[in-house]
């Protein structure tokens, strides 16, 4: 792990990392990721352009609980409008243009900002 913090930095130094979500996107469906690294509890929620080119994100929702429910009555259809794999659907792309792959425990990435 601390290689790859290490290369992350590298990397920055050198102008070739992105930590902005949409940018990353991007290279990823243009395949120019050589290597993705996320942190275990990244969870992004979000709509994809129709051009499936940008995310975007949005906050993602809370699970709300009601700590006693009458009995029989359901909660509401779920109607976020926003899908909450965008983490999983950027790997797919990465791993689909042979981009490796890895996942940190959280707070290991460095940010930019």
């Amino acid at each position: 792990m601390e290689q790859t913090v290490a290369e992350l930095a590298e990397a920055r130094g050198h102008g070739k990392y992105l930590d902005d979500v949409p940018d990353v996107w991007t290279a990823a469906i243009d395949g120019r990721v050589r290597r993705l690294v996320g942190e275990d509890g990244l969870v992004l929620a979000g709509r994809i352009t129709e051009d499936g080119r940008k995310p975007e994100l949005a906050d993602v929702p809370k699970p709300v609980t009601v700590p006693n429910p009458k009995p029989g009555i359901e909660p509401p259809a779920r109607t976020y409008c926003a899908a909450t794999d965008t983490v999983e659907q950027l790997v797919d792309h990465a791993i689909n243009s042979d981009a490796q792959v890895l996942f940190v425990p959280d707070s290991t990435v460095p940010s930019g900002r």
